[in-house]
């Protein structure tokens, strides 16, 4: 039994196969006010086995929220004074499906567009390339503040 068990494993691991990652993803960001968007390309991926073409791309936007911890201070006369400190997280896109928008992109596009994004916010975007049988890595993340315009 365990023989027949380790060769049920052995061909469904091999079929489990990666394809490659997308290079050269850029962010644009465009808009005004409330009419934001974010324009996103990247370089195709090449088709490596005809058996199993490449059926596009997964474009993943997370919205990544501030973590605010609080730092307390007492001085010599002994008040205590209460700091709350701001930062955005370390974030791994492995672990995470909160906030997350997807976009699918055939395989003949390399570009997506992402509306209805808001000032302040900051998001973090990566690509995957995928297949029927495999899926991709996600590209190198690229995080992205949205504020507004910057007037002369």
């Amino acid at each position: 039994m365990k023989v027949l068990y380790l060769v049920f494993l052995i061909p469904l691991c091999h079929s489990l196969k990666e394809c490659s990652t997308p290079n050269d993803v850029r962010v644009t960001s465009n808009g005004e006010g409330d009419n934001l968007w974010l324009d996103i390309t990247w370089s195709k991926v090449e088709n490596i086995d005809d058996a199993d073409p490449l059926m596009g791309y997964k474009v993943k936007i997370w919205v990544i929220k501030p973590q605010v911890t609080y730092q307390i201070e007492s001085n010599t006369e002994g008040k205590i004074a209460v700091k709350p400190h701001e930062e955005l997280p370390h974030f791994d896109i492995k672990e995470s499906h909160d906030n997350l928008t997807e976009l699918d992109v055939p395989a003949n596009k390399n570009k997506a567009t992402v509306k209805g994004l808001k000032q302040g916010v900051t998001y973090e975007i990566g690509v995957h390339a995928y297949s029927a049988k495999c899926k991709g890595a996600v590209t190198k993340k690229m995080r992205i503040t949205l504020g507004p315009s910057k007037q002369d």
